[in-house]
């Protein structure tokens, strides 16, 4: 998590923030939280999140396809 928040140039908290109020949305866990001890902690998705971002990501291409198809439909001259 921590790694991910910074690569997004996202504070930690706030990062938590968004994932927690996402599961209280979704009403199911998106990460799996491994509490610190002498290693530290560490995260993993869970089946349902990876599930998540594979349909959010079709999605997107489906949506990018249509509207690259409107485009040349509506702006041929272009």
């Amino acid at each position: 998590m921590k790694e991910a928040c910074g690569r997004m140039g996202m504070s930690y908290s706030k990062g938590w923030k968004i994932v927690n109020r996402a599961e209280n949305e979704l009403g199911y866990a998106l990460i799996l939280r491994h509490h610190g001890g002498r290693s530290g902690g560490s995260c993993s998705l869970t089946p349902e999140s990876i599930s998540l971002v594979r349909r959010y990501r079709a999605l997107e291409e489906r949506v990018k396809k249509y509207a690259d198809t409107a485009f040349q439909e509506m702006f041929t001259e272009l």
